[in-house]
């Protein structure tokens, strides 16, 4: 096969044959805080890139503490391999959700890209992360490779058009709708509640979901609930109290953006819904299911969204203006399933659920990150 190099936005050269690269492309990547989705965004990125022949390797799973994406990060960069992409080991900048910190950290990453010259590539996730990057660097790609809704938040000028040459979201076709529209489905709530941690309305789908219960005609209620008060007892019992006061409102079904609770107490946690018959559905993956929640987005929809990210930098890397490259994401509409919470809340799931979801598991397994 003929080799063919093309010159980059930022300057190396790609051999699209072999995929060898005359000079990988240094990332930086740059989160407004830690949060369950963007672990998992970045991870199953991780395994796009891997697909397509960008990285050489990835863990089968990757084991981490907590919710930060900063192990991952750090697994990359120290063990990715290839020629294509380098992942700095000092490329990891976090807002951690404080006014204070995304100030610094913002101004970090600019300097940095003004004096060292040394960022070919710019990831961020979360929408205070890809407002501050995108307006503010020029001359490097910027990809959000994920955020709860990049138009309305700024991110990008529209869902066709990100507005400037060097910019680019994922945007998320109907995400909330059709993750509430298929839970309405199963269980025809009449009234639907949110918890949310305290501050991070608006990438937990709030309004959209609202919108959506509007239209079906049901009701809806969103409880919002502190954490990182310093004690894990108190964070817990934070979460329980507004879980709590949303089926005091009267919801007979509830949805979580996350599930901030430790393994210890998860069945306490589940005990106030499972005791009542009132189901629970997760937004942010598969591992908030296999530890007891009852319904939620299946693992195989995360590998399509991380391959379509995987390819848009591959774009990126071919010369292509990032903001030439499609932005809209389609679902694959996977769901999965907890038989063993279907049984505590005394539900019986239909044989063609049970035929259709990506996978069920008849446990409650501990979290491992």
């Amino acid at each position: 096969m003929k080799r063919r190099i093309i010159s980059l936005l930022v300057g190396a050269t790609l051999s699209l044959s072999g995929l060898a690269w005359a000079k990988p492309l240094n990332v930086v990547f740059v989160s407004s805080g830690p949060f369950d989705r963007y672990q998992t965004i970045l991870e199953h990125t991780a395994y796009g890139l891997e697909r397509i022949g960008l990285i050489e390797r990835v863990p089968k799973r990757f084991e981490v503490e907590g919710i930060s994406s900063r192990p991952i990060w750090d697994w990359l960069a120290q063990n990715a391999g290839g020629d294509a992409l380098r992942f700095l080991p000092d490329g990891f900048y976090s807002y951690d959700w404080d006014p204070a910190r995304r100030q610094s950290q913002r101004e970090a990453v600019l300097k940095r890209i003004a004096e060292r010259k040394d960022v070919d590539l710019i990831l961020t996730v979360g929408s205070p992360a890809g407002v501050d990057m995108a307006r503010a660097v020029n001359t490097v790609p910027v990809l959000s490779i994920g955020s709860s809704d990049p138009v309305r938040n700024g991110i990008v000028k529209s869902v066709d058009d990100s507005g400037k040459d060097n910019v680019h979201a994922v945007i998320l076709d109907e995400f909330y709708r059709w993750q509430v529209q298929r839970f309405h489905s199963v269980f025809h709530f009449k009234k639907l509640g949110l918890l949310v941690v305290e501050g991070l309305e608006t990438r937990s789908g709030v309004a959209e979901s609202e919108a959506v219960c509007n239209e079906l005609g049901v009701g809806f209620e969103k409880v919002t609930y502190s954490v990182g008060t310093g004690s894990e007892d108190s964070d817990f019992k934070a979460l329980k109290a507004g879980l709590e006061a949303l089926i005091e409102k009267g919801v007979d079904a509830v949805f979580f953006p996350e599930v901030r609770c430790p393994n210890d107490r998860f069945q306490e946690f589940l005990e106030v819904m499972t005791s009542r018959g009132i189901p629970s559905f997760s937004q942010v993956g598969e591992e908030p299911v296999s530890r007891g929640i009852l319904m939620g987005v299946g693992e195989g929809d995360m590998r399509s969204y991380g391959l379509f990210e995987a390819k848009v930098i591959a774009k990126v890397l071919e010369g292509v203006s990032p903001r030439r490259i499609g932005q809209r994401y389609s679902h694959n509409h996977g769901m999965v399933l907890n038989l063993k919470t279907a049984m505590q809340m005394g539900w019986k799931p239909p044989l063609g659920m049970l035929l259709t979801v990506e996978k069920t598991f008849a446990t409650h397994q501990p979290q491992v990150r």
